[in-house]
């Protein structure tokens, strides 16, 4: 009974459910050169709205150098707006989390088996080992089929400063009034 509680416990703190956070958008060339490098395929929106996929050739702190086709594409900084890039899962979460509730299944399986103590022993660590086995398995063919796109670079929303002039008239006075808007 002891053991079928601690698989419950086992398989039910597995499939509980985490906090993810979603890594921030960096905001320059050059902070990017970490995330992405050359041979990555990526889309890059221009600040037209057009968008071009290809793939990273080079990579500065002001020139991004895209391959499209058979031709090579030139972005620098300011004419860019946004870029994703298409990722796919990490294998070693599935494969962890797949072999952990396989096992947790195989200890519920094996808590079970009732009579001779060295057959539910020899059973258990059968079950064990195949419900692991089983779960990796699943785990690592869940996490290859998942894909994402997620954005690398957002260029900075930048805001127009705009600098107001009025005449100011009136008795005895003469001037000008201005404002600065941001």
């Amino acid at each position: 009974m002891a053991a079928r509680r601690i698989a419950v416990l086992l398989l039910v703190s597995t499939l509980t459910p985490s906090l993810a956070r979603a890594q921030q958008a960096v905001t320059s060339f050059d902070a990017l050169r970490g995330l992405v490098k050359s041979g990555d395929t990526i889309t890059v929106s221009d600040k037209a709205g057009v968008e071009t996929t290809g793939r990273v050739e080079d990579l500065t702190s002001s020139v991004l150098v895209l391959r499209v086709g058979t031709e090579s594409r030139r972005f620098t900084e300011p004419d860019v707006s946004r870029i994703r890039q298409r990722r796919t899962d990490s294998l070693v979460n599935g494969t962890l989390i797949g072999a952990a509730v396989g096992a947790g299944l195989g200890v519920i399986g094996a808590s079970s088996c009732g009579g001779d103590p060295y057959l539910c022993t020899e059973a258990a660590g059968a079950s064990i080992a195949l419900g692991a086995g089983l779960g990796a398995g699943i785990g690592v063919a869940v996490d290859a089929a998942l894909r994402s796109t997620r954005v690398v670079y957002e260029r900075p929303e930048t805001r127009a400063v705009t600098l107001h002039v009025a005449p100011v008239l009136g008795r005895g006075r003469v001037g000008a009034g201005l404002s600065l808007v941001y």
